[in-house]
């Protein structure tokens, strides 16, 4: 069960506890008439039922944001590359894990990290092709989308040499096997997509061998 639907239960649980505890204080035992004990009932019903909301509500706050991102956002097919730990939610002392997101937009190869409401992780394994949507910046994965699909140039996309920050300079040079151009960051390497070799190029812009 992941995190949302179990904070979902959880909440509805206190509800119905509160009401429980409410109803008995106020309406059945003796004294229910007392001013006094209407509003202590009602003060421990809202602090035993809102406390859980004010969680509830924090946690679904991400899924809010998705569905905006996925109603009006972009669309980008790319691979999983990895995870990122969330350490503002908790799981039995552990922090979730975000997804690595990588993608080719208009040939350009780019990251986004995506809000991910489950523990288990063999439903997002490394490598598999997903489908994102990206409004403001922001990312949002397609339900259901994870497949074993391949891409073109996704040697790449997994590439842990290559920088998709932009942060480097590149520099255009050609493949030293097939002789194609390549435009390649300072430091980082890239797969040939026409001969499958991987060429590296140093921090001073040689290639190397």
């Amino acid at each position: 069960m992941d995190v949302r639907r179990f904070m979902k239960y959880f909440h509805w649980l206190f509800i119905i506890i509160g009401a429980g505890v409410f109803i008995m204080s106020v309406l059945i035992e003796p004294g229910a008439g007392n001013p006094g004990r209407f509003g202590f009932g009602l003060l421990f019903f809202v602090m035993f039922a809102g406390i859980p909301g004010v969680i509830r509500y924090a946690i679904e706050a991400p899924a809010r944001q998705d569905k905006a991102i996925l109603d009006g956002g972009v669309s980008y097919t790319g691979k999983i590359f990895g995870y990122r730990e969330d350490a503002s939610i908790l799981v039995n002392g552990r922090p979730m894990l975000d997804l690595v997101i990588r993608y080719f937009d208009h040939g350009v190869i780019k990251e986004a990290v995506v809000n991910n409401d489950s523990t288990d992780m063999t439903k997002f394994p490394v490598g598999a092709t997903v489908t994102i949507r990206i409004m403001n910046a922001q990312a949002a994965l397609v339900p259901g989308s994870v497949t074993n699909a391949r891409l073109e140039g996704e040697e790449n996309l997994m590439n842990p040499d290559f920088d998709p920050t932009g942060k480097r300079p590149s520099k255009g040079v050609h493949c030293p096997n097939c002789g194609s151009s390549l435009i390649i960051p300072y430091g980082m390497s890239y797969i040939c997509p026409y001969c499958g070799s991987k060429v590296s190029l140093s921090e001073t812009g040689e290639i190397i061998r």
